[in-house]
């Protein structure tokens, strides 16, 4: 017996579909799911690449799983979905299809998993956008120095149970500081995409409340050898420390980005180790994204996409 395909409704035939037909028909080939209809508000066209075109009115009428919107109208979409009483947790953006080695079955893991990323700084909210999925963390928009976030970890569970205590707010220019009170050592989040901590603190413990401890993905910028030993002893499933270094043989969770060694693409982009590694969660990567996003979380496989030469 076969696995059971994913029903789904596509919303949208113009450009938007056009651009993303040939990958709603790879993943109808990989058996991952079946396009049931086509809603458009083009009321004399019956057929669209041999599938019933249907108006909005007609959803009612057809048990789908998922409603993926191709288009780039997303939110108008969403919003006349509501208006139809259609979830709004049922609706996808298309664009995730483009996402290189894109899986339905790997994505819908993730999006019905709720997971929660937990990182020391961007990186976790910029893959959330690439993935268009609302954020289960409060690990969103700010940065953590490597020494406290290691203590952080070592005792998540502990410090997310903490009051966020102000120490200091956006002032001359300077982003607002917060802190988690420890056992032994107190940790210091840099919310530096924030106007205040007042919105910092909202946002903190809006988030906190969709932490799902069964489904956590850790991940790290590593800056030593020491430290990534320290990473690599830590208890989680699913992690990864991106490093410039090949620790394969002592650290299973660091994955060694082998671009970075490459002096002269260094030289044009300007990066800091800390950008480049935020670089590979951006929607375009240049130079090709070092991993398969969907793999990595999922199963926490670091092998990476890009193997420099020696």
């Amino acid at each position: 017996m076969g696995k059971k395909k994913v029903a789904v409704l596509i919303w949208g035939t113009g450009s938007g579909y056009d651009k993303l037909v040939n990958l709603f028909k790879l993943e109808e080939i990989k058996e991952n799911m079946e396009i049931l209809a086509l809603i458009s508000n083009d009321r004399g066209c019956l057929y669209i690449d041999d599938k019933k075109v249907i108006s909005v009115k007609d959803i009612i009428n057809y048990n789908y799983d998922y409603i993926i919107v191709a288009s780039d109208k997303y939110d108008e979409i969403v919003n006349e979905a509501v208006t139809y009483n259609i979830p709004v947790n049922k609706m996808i953006n298309g664009t995730v299809f483009n996402i290189p080695f894109f899986d339905l079955e790997q994505y819908l893991n993730l999006l019905e998993g709720n997971i929660s990323i937990i990182s020391d700084d961007c990186w976790g909210s910029l893959v959330y956008h690439l993935l268009r999925m609302r954020f289960n963390s409060p690990f969103i928009l700010f940065q953590v120095l490597p020494e406290d976030y290691i203590y952080l970890l070592k005792d998540l569970t502990y410090y997310l149970k903490q009051p966020l205590i102000m120490e200091s707010d956006n002032n001359r220019g300077s982003s607002p500081i917060g802190v988690l009170k420890g056992k032994d050592r107190d940790v210091r989040l840099y919310f530096n995409h924030y106007k205040s901590f007042e919105i910092a603190k909202h946002k903190w413990e809006e988030r906190i409340k969709r932490i799902n401890y069964n489904n956590l993905f850790v991940k790290m910028t590593i800056d030593s050898d020491e430290r990534a030993k320290e990473f690599d002893k830590l208890p989680f499933k699913k992690k990864v420390g991106f490093y410039y270094k090949d620790l394969s043989k002592c650290c299973r969770s660091i994955m060694y980005l082998s671009k970075w060694s490459d002096e002269s693409f260094r030289a044009d982009r300007c990066y800091l180790w800390s950008e480049y590694v935020r670089s590979g969660a951006f929607e375009t990567v240049v130079g090709g994204r070092p991993y398969n996003i969907l793999t990595l979380l999922n199963t926490g496989d670091i092998t990476p996409r890009i193997v420099m030469k020696e």
